[in-house]
């Protein structure tokens, strides 16, 4: 037995959640302009309030949710009227009024829909679509590819699981050119879904029948085909109420000796029945379904709502201020901002600052070395040489170091650049402008200080540091060398040993700067590393939120997004209308 007060209760959540793309059951009426599509689903509601004419009448999805009432009377509630309407003769001059301010004057469609509770007392419980009838050529001032917006809308409406498509063929066109069964066949492949309705079965010649088709011979569909007849232009110019046709239509299939050996399984009346039948069973079916995608948009929108926050909060200036700067030393920490405000969307600098240092990136040069050893006038090995060799290559460490900086420097301000809100978007950038100000110049003390640095190593070559391992050179130079007065041997406390090869000498250089540089490359690695960590990370965490606090922020740039205050207000909206619709699915 249906349950009426359970269909009422997903018609109510079917309008409610219309706008939130929630699937919901419905029947959806499919039909070439000459197929009797209007006349069909006016026998279905039992009264006449669908707009009808020539060319392209439906322009816009009609939603159709028919509600039996019994003890009150009858009327059409529709979305964008305020009061119900009790005149069924002033209906169909209303929806087409509101076709023309949705789709305008020129004969095109829209995709929205005019939704209306349509209170019978005579009618059983069921919600109906209609959609503009299948053209194949466009009229007037209608698009070029009106045909195929027509099928695409139809299709977006077909093709949802919960839609029963209710394909209208002409008993006069051959079945199997029907345009709403190949829309049918593209939503429904199998054809589970599909009832088909044979209409103006009076209308064919004599001799001539459809009862193959009506006893679902081929093509076959699962929920079969139903015989109707519909009111032709005399009855609608004379003003032949539904009742009456339906009356002469149960007549004629009666009296009927092809039809009448298939009635009562015929007919209008039937059709409603059956109807009924499957809508009640799909949506019975829908409802955990429905549940389920109430539910997961619920979640989604209410996530997205504290993310965006109510609006009361955070709109002073000083706790913006704090909020961005919770975010900015994210970077340091590896976390996220933590109150929906400001959001990160890159968090590699403190691994791509640690990556940078670990590769080395110094090989040191020697080149021209024999040659300016033969330049020298001195026989023994030349001090000044070995320092000379180790102050250039010192320079040319300290320009590897400085593009490191300046690598690191790039990933801070991409990091801070990759800081956003979309509820103070010209307050975020405003900020971002101004911490990479001070990024840039922090690099500038930085590099200062840097260069201070290699100065430093450069003016002291200290032979005596415990880690310059002289001993192998020692070695070489006792091993293979002739001894002479002094020379770069000073380092080794001797003053009897030179070298009178050339050769040897500059690889005896070679192999102290080496070492010397060794220990060079060690300390500046370390102290570049820690110096930039100092000047930007600390500096960011210490001195950052001073600076920030004596910022001139103007009002205009702390108002929030427009768009976000209406997504605000949006999701709002959504959020009560899904929980509501989700407390009732409870009770169902």
């Amino acid at each position: 037995m249906v349950n009426i007060k359970k269909i009422h209760s997903l018609q109510d959540i079917a309008a409610a959640v219309s706008c939130l793309g929630i699937s919901m059951p419905q029947i959806v009426a499919i039909g070439s302009q000459s197929s009797g599509k209007s006349s069909v689903l006016e026998q279905i509601v039992g009264r006449e309030i669908l707009p009808r004419g020539t060319n392209l009448v439906t322009r816009c999805p009609v939603i159709l949710h028919l509600r039996r009432c019994r003890d009150k009377a009858e009327s059409v509630v529709f979305d964008h009227v305020a009061d119900p309407v009790w005149d069924f003769t002033a209906v169909s001059s209303i929806i087409t009024k509101r076709m023309e301010e949705i789709c305008g004057l020129n004969k095109g469609i829209s995709s929205r829909p005019i939704t209306a509770f349509v209170n019978i007392k005579d009618t059983l419980e069921m919600t109906l679509v209609d959609l503009p009838g299948l053209i194949k050529v466009p009229i007037g001032e209608q698009p070029e590819d009106i045909e195929m917006q027509i099928e695409n809308m139809v299709l977006g409406y077909a093709a949802k699981e919960s839609s029963i498509i209710l394909a209208l063929i002409n008993a006069n066109a051959d079945i199997a050119t029907n345009e709403a069964l190949k829309i049918a066949r593209k939503a429904d492949p199998q054809l589970k879904r599909t009832l088909g309705v044979v209409t103006k079965i009076d209308l064919m010649d004599s001799g001539t029948d459809c009862m193959s088709i009506l006893l679902n011979k081929s093509p076959r569909l699962s929920l079969g085909y139903v015989g109707v007849i519909n009111k032709g232009q005399q009855d609608i110019a004379k003003g032949v109420s539904v009742r009456e046709a339906i009356l002469r239509e149960t007549a004629y299939f009666k009296e009927s000796p092809v039809y009448s050996q298939i009635y009562p399984n015929i007919g209008s009346s039937y059709l409603v029945k059956r109807l009924n039948e499957i809508f009640y069973k799909m949506a019975m079916e829908s409802i955990p379904g429905i549940k389920m995608a109430v539910r997961n948009q619920l979640n989604d929108k209410a996530k997205r709502l504290r993310e965006i926050g109510s609006g009361s909060t955070m709109k002073n200036e000083r706790s913006l201020v704090m909020a961005y700067h919770q975010t900015v030393l994210g970077i340091f920490k590896h976390t996220k901002s933590g109150n929906g405000i400001f959001v990160r969307s890159s968090s590699s600098f403190l691994s791509g600052f640690k990556e940078i240092f670990k590769k080395d990136g110094f090989s040191a040069s020697f080149e021209g070395l024999p040659s300016r050893l033969n330049r020298s006038s001195y026989l023994f090995i030349s001090e000044a040489v070995f320092y000379d060799v180790v102050r250039e290559n010192i320079g040319t460490m300290t320009e590897i170091y400085l593009e490191k900086i300046d690598s690191v420097v790039k990933l801070l301000v991409d990091e801070i650049w990759s800081i956003s809100s979309t509820r103070f978007g010209a307050l975020c950038k405003r900020l971002n402008s101004v911490v990479c100000e001070h990024v840039d110049k922090q690099r500038d003390r930085l590099v200062d200080g840097i260069r201070v640095y290699s100065s430093i190593q450069s003016s002291y070559i200290n032979v005596d540091h415990p880690d310059f391992d002289r001993g192998r050179a020692l070695a070489l130079i006792l091993r293979k060398a002739p001894k002479s007065e002094s020379g770069i041997l000073g380092m080794f406390n001797s003053r009897e040993i030179s070298f009178a090869d050339k050769a040897l000498e500059a690889g005896l250089i070679r192999e102290l700067a080496a070492s010397y540089l060794e220990i060079v490359n060690k300390e500046m690695r370390n102290y570049v590393f820690k110096a930039a960590y100092h000047h930007l990370c600390e500096y960011m965490d210490s001195k950052l939120p001073g600076m920030l606090s004596e910022l001139q922020i103007e009002d205009s740039i702390l108002a929030e997004c427009p768009e976000i205050t209406h997504e605000r207000t949006i999701l709002g909206r959504d959020v009560e209308i899904l929980k509501n619709a989700l407390y009732t699915l409870g009770t169902l």
